[in-house]
């Protein structure tokens, strides 16, 4: 389930992001409050609606009653972490340090891939002309 969860995320998330960023669409500005919105919500307040329409759709008791909610919940990995730090309050620091390591690593292997990229975007809009 993990792994469909991460990939359909990846694949929307992509699609998405490409869509905002480079396309001219109607309602591109309202689209993009409806969805940071939903962003915003807490996971909580979606529960029952979530039951509600899963019961219709006779989804109950079934693996995509899992996969498709979590495909709505997006947290940035330090914000998972936070959360993660908050539950374990005066737990073990040795497993703290390993999930902010796990949370760390991806990001470091992406701009060690990416520096020149990344290099050449600061460099490209600090200079006129």
């Amino acid at each position: 389930m993990a792994v469909t969860v991460v990939a359909v995320s990846v694949a929307f998330s992509i699609l998405a992001g490409y869509a905002f960023a480079s396309m001219r669409f109607p309602f591109k500005g309202t689209l993009l409050v409806v969805l940071l919105a939903g962003l915003m919500l807490p996971y909580e307040a979606l529960i029952i609606p979530l039951y509600f329409g899963f019961r219709d759709l006779g989804l109950i008791d079934s693996r995509w009653a899992v996969i498709l909610p979590q495909t709505e919940a997006a947290q940035t990995a330090p914000l998972a972490l936070s959360f993660f730090a908050g539950l374990r309050r005066g737990g073990d620091p040795g497993t703290i340090a390993a999930a902010a390591l796990i949370v760390a690593v991806p990001v470091l292997i992406m701009y060690i891939l990416m520096q020149r990229r990344f290099i050449q975007g600061i460099t490209t809009g600090a200079t006129k002309g």
